[in-house]
């Protein structure tokens, strides 16, 4: 994700592979935020090692409220190339809702009566388990 998004620091190591969590939402193409966009959370693979690596996770986008937490994870491992994005998350200029486009729609996290943004914050989690081999 390089527009409409934003990244953490490296969120975890595992051996010589280096991940983070990004953060990406739709918007029209004039910048406006629109009925259907959305706002998504992927995981993110920043190193540049040339093995596919196989990865599970959790990704949980957390609200005040912990009824309303959402929290979608992968059914099975997936892989992952150097610099590769797994997640749920739109197109950064959707014309419409797409499929896997996100978690929740971006009105609503902008909404501070929705419990979204913890002052001014939003929270994500992440429980991932990732495969590597012993050299």
């Amino acid at each position: 994700l390089s527009v409409n998004s934003i990244s953490s620091p490296d969120v975890l190591r595992a051996g010589d592979y280096t991940f983070r969590i990004s953060v990406g939402w739709s918007l029209g193409r004039d910048m406006a935020v629109l009925p259907h966009s959305m706002l998504g959370v992927a995981v993110e693979r920043v190193d540049s090692g040339q093995d596919v690596v196989a990865v599970s996770f959790e990704l949980k986008l957390l609200n005040r409220n912990p009824a309303k937490c959402i929290c979608m994870s992968t059914e099975s491992p997936l892989g992952i190339a150097d610099h590769g994005l797994k997640g749920w998350f739109p197109a950064p200029y959707a014309d419409r809702r797409e499929s896997a486009d996100g978690f929740v729609l971006l009105k609503d996290v902008l909404d501070p009566n929705k419990g979204w943004l913890d002052n001014d914050a939003l929270s994500v989690e992440c429980k991932m388990t990732v495969a590597v081999t012993a050299p």
